[in-house]
């Protein structure tokens, strides 16, 4: 009978194996991979030489009309390019040029819907692209985590509004990730250290008609990313010369165009925080 059970976990096993796809993306100096695979969901993975950053953590998108980028998904198709140019900043911030280098990954899936990943030499970043048609989408939840492999030195700016509504005005200070609870949650950008060395900066770019994303605690090596909901009615908080209070919201945290593309999720990689400063990584996603 224990033999038979343990036969049945085997086959169960390598027919979830059989049915996974695994990608690998590059940095263009080889220094930075992505791993992807597509099984049941999304996971990626990112290493920096052979140093694991973040362990498969798992994409997808709810909808309120059913329709779930990112859930059971088909891979129909995959389009690679290396890109290798440089942007002319209009207003310079840093550097009015900036290289742009970056390898990039598609996977168009079936139920008109991508996902888009970039491998650069200072980072990583990924986006879902959909292909729904004009009408409003509403999206009820994004599935985003941080699956760290190492118990990283963070400075995560804490707030603790159970709206989510936040003046980022939050301090900075240090923590293990494996010390912040659950229901703890922070704003962007988050930064970690490894033990090794190796410096991340967890932030996003190009959000347009999207609510941020703050991140969760969870007592581990993981962090999950949550996001207010759209504020239907709201009314000044008596005695403050800012604050609101929340009358009604939406059950939605995003109610927009089935066609467009969503924000990056974006990790900066670097080995000293010098470089961290020097990175333009935002501007040039977004």
């Amino acid at each position: 009978m224990l033999k038979t059970i343990q036969l049945l976990c085997f086959a169960l096993f390598f027919q979830t194996a059989a049915f996974s796809k695994n990608y690998v993306l590059r940095s263009p100096d080889k220094k930075i991979t992505i791993n992807i695979s597509v099984g049941k969901n999304i996971t990626w993975s990112v290493l920096k030489d052979q140093e694991i950053l973040i362990k498969p953590s798992a994409m997808s998108i709810i909808l309120k009309d059913g329709r779930n980028p990112g859930i059971i998904p088909v891979v129909s198709k995959t389009i690679s390019k290396a890109v290798n140019q440089t942007i002319v900043s209009i207003i310079p911030v840093r550097n009015k040029l900036i290289p742009e280098v970056y390898n990039e990954l598609r996977l168009q899936m079936k139920g008109n819907y991508a996902i888009e990943f970039r491998a650069y030499n200072d980072g990583v970043a990924y986006r879902f692209v959909t292909e729904l048609g004009p009408k409003p989408i509403e999206v009820n939840y994004e599935e985003v985590a941080f699956n760290f492999q190492e118990n990283c030195q963070v400075y995560l700016p804490k707030d603790d509004n159970p709206e989510l509504q936040s003046h980022y005005e939050g301090d900075f200070k240090p923590a293990k990730l494996q010390e912040i609870p659950a229901e703890q949650y922070g704003y962007l950008p988050l930064y970690a250290a490894t033990p090794a060395g190796t410096k991340m900066v967890i932030t996003e770019a190009d959000l347009h008609d999207y609510p941020n994303l703050f991140l969760y605690g969870t007592g581990t090596k993981t962090l999950t990313g949550r996001f207010p909901k759209v504020i239907l009615e709201a009314s000044p908080k008596p005695n403050s010369d800012r604050a609101e209070v929340i009358v009604r919201k939406a059950a939605y945290h995003a109610k927009t165009t089935g066609n467009r593309t969503f924000p990056w999720r974006t990790i900066i990689i670097t080995s000293s925080d010098k470089e961290l400063l020097e990175n333009e990584m935002v501007y040039k996603l977004a």
